[in-house]
């Protein structure tokens, strides 16, 4: 991939949770239903590099932080569960936190440059 390549995936899907574990690393994980499917395998393109992530809560466009791809799970209906994973002071944990409980899906972006 280029250096001055930039990389957007736009998808809806729900916050299902973040972890912070005793070595300072945060997990992040978002599930997508399966017609987000599409969209999100471009994520795998991302796999190796850093990228920001960002959400839409109550309409703003608000930054998450900077992650690492992780992992993707997806299911036989079609269901994606992907997990991003950050070092603690690279995350905005007061918007993760925030994100938790929305019982509506919103819209993420995933951008690299």
């Amino acid at each position: 991939m280029e250096q001055n390549e930039k990389i957007s995936i736009k998808a809806k899907g729900i916050n299902s949770g973040y972890n912070i574990k005793s070595n300072g690393l945060v997990d992040v994980k978002i599930e997508f239903d399966a017609t987000q499917l599409v969209k999100l395998l471009g994520i795998l393109q991302l796999a190796g590099n850093e990228f920001v992530a960002f959400a839409k809560l109550d309409g703003d466009k608000v930054k998450l932080g900077k992650f690492n791809f992780y992992g993707m799970n997806i299911d036989r209906d079609g269901d994606a569960k992907i997990t991003l994973r950050s070092a603690v002071e690279d995350v905005n944990l007061a918007v993760v936190d925030a994100l938790y409980g929305q019982q509506e899906a919103i819209m993420f972006a995933f951008i690299m440059a």
